[in-house]
Parts: structure tokens; sequence; C-alpha cells
């Protein structure tokens, strides 16, 4: 939660005043498409929280804004304020924390530290309809990638970049993952000792 004494940002925030930052002066409304238009089903589905957010903003004299007439409607834009751009920066200074540099929680990976439980068909059928999403997902990134590199934002293509690498990499792993699911993981009474994941377990399952 961010405070006036700390200005802390969450990653929401931080994200919306770099938004402002970018464009101001720039309606919430404008604010809300840039996150509605994101490849990223994290910023998407964060979009109905803005209006509030951006009030938040405010209120604590990171934004300010001033009215201005959209047809018979008054509406408001923002700036970024003094202060909004030193707590910006101190979010932008944040990035180096085991949560924005370690392993990220992924929940298609967690089930798969599982997939054992499924009998051989169903973790084939799985993998191959993940692939199929995944494929259309690469394909839109792709395209957003070479929109933002002719646009000439190097830092707007650099961080699409950065998704478009990780989503063909995960594309790689999961060929791996199709591979090994059409095979049974335990033999006939052997233990097999498995490694930790990300969920923080290390077990030896005794096989029926």
């Amino acid at each position: 939660m961010m405070t006036r004494s700390t200005k802390k940002l969450t990653e929401l925030q931080g994200a919306a005043l770099g938004i402002i930052w970018l464009n101001s002066p720039c309606t919430p409304y404008q604010v809300r498409k840039v996150f509605e238009r994101s490849p990223s089903p994290h910023w998407t589905g964060s979009a109905g929280a803005i209006y509030p957010m951006i009030r938040k903003l405010e209120s604590a004299r990171l934004i300010t804004s001033h009215q201005h007439k959209v047809g018979r409607r008054i509406g408001r834009r923002y700036l970024i304020t003094p202060a909004g751009s030193r707590a910006l920066q101190k979010w932008l200074q944040r990035a180096i924390t085991k949560k924005t540099i370690g392993v990220p929680l992924d929940a298609l990976r967690t089930r798969i530290r599982f997939f054992a439980a499924l009998p051989r068909s169903a973790r084939i059928k799985l993998i191959g309809k993940v692939q199929e999403q995944l494929a259309k997902h690469i394909k839109t990134v792709r395209a957003e990638c070479r929109r933002r590199r002719v646009s000439g934002d190097i830092f707007s293509y650099l961080a699409m970049r950065g998704a478009l690498l990780a989503l063909q990499a995960r594309q790689v792993w999961l060929q791996e993952v199709r591979r090994s699911a059409a095979h049974q993981i335990f033999s006939g009474g052997q233990k097999v000792p498995l490694v930790a994941t990300q969920i923080g377990v290390t077990v030896n399952h005794a096989t029926r």
C-alpha cells in the first residue's frame, strides 16, 4: 500500500504512474486503454482498477489534474508532479529484488510438477492445447514487437522484445514437456527422488 510518507508504489501504481509520465497530460481512460491493449493477461486484468488507483495517486500528490471539456462532458487530464517523478524513479530502482529477478510464479509450471497424477493421454492432450494457445499468443506479441520497433521508442520495443523471448523459451520448454509427458515417470517398485520445485517441496515418491 502506498502512503504519503513513503510514496512506495505497487507494481500496478508504478506502471500507471509511468504511463502518465510518458503521455502527460492524459485521461484515466487513456491509461486504462494502455492496460487493456497489453498482451500480458496480468495487466489486462488490472484495467478495472485504474480509476480508483488514479484517485489515490492524486490524493498522494504524485499526479495533478485539470478540467477539460469533451463534447458536453467535463473530464480531467492528469500530469505527473515533481513528487511523482521522484516516486517513479524510486520504483524503477527497486527492480533489483528477489521478486523481480528470481523465478516468477507460474501456474502452468506448478501443475506440470504434478503431471504424473494424470493419465498419459490427458497429459498429451493438455500440453497440445497449451502449445496451440501459446503459438497464437507469440504471433500477437511478435506483431506488437515489430510495431514498437518502428515507432522509435527503444525502451517500449525492448520491453516487448523481452516478452517475446520469454514466450519463445516457454515454447521450447513445452516441446520438452510434451516429449516427456508421453512416458511414464515411475517404474514399478522403484523409488525415484524428485527435485524441489517452485512451491518448495522435496520428496521421495515410492511408486506403486
